[in-house]
């Protein structure tokens, strides 16, 4: 038997991510202004120091698009399976969930009492008194 064979529309299945939207946004933005000749992994380095280097709220326009990007796939998704006078529309404040900034801030705060949780449970519990 032979390898099985990639899935091509493996791509559309996925939305993008944060990081990858901000990548091909760097990428665009070097190639628009005249380096057409530039490696795309020496545009993802730049780019990830740029992104390691970027304030969380920068940050955050992109979370954003990608929620709205992932709620789009979701009614494009459900709109298979409906008849036309059903179909729901693409506009994305008509979306199941609407994320909002304040979203996002509370889920860093969530991360981070998370990692204070597991820094101070490490410190009072000994390791082999939790199963």
């Amino acid at each position: 038997m032979g390898k099985p064979k990639a899935n091509k529309n493996h791509s559309k299945s996925r939305t993008p991510n944060a990081w990858i939207l901000f990548s091909n946004d760097h990428d665009g933005e070097i190639r628009k202004h005249g380096r057409k000749n530039v490696k795309r992994t020496d545009s993802m380095k730049s780019a990830k120091r740029m992104w390691e280097k970027m304030p969380k709220k920068k940050k955050l326009n992109y979370f954003m698009r990608c929620e709205n990007i992932k709620e789009q796939m979701h009614v494009k998704e459900a709109n298979k399976y409906l008849d036309d006078n059903e179909k729901l529309p693409l506009d994305t404040h008509d979306c199941f969930i609407v994320r909002t900034p304040e979203y996002y801030n509370l889920s860093q705060k969530s991360e981070e009492n998370r990692v204070n949780e597991d820094k101070f449970f490490g410190e009072f519990i000994k390791e082999d008194a939790y199963i």
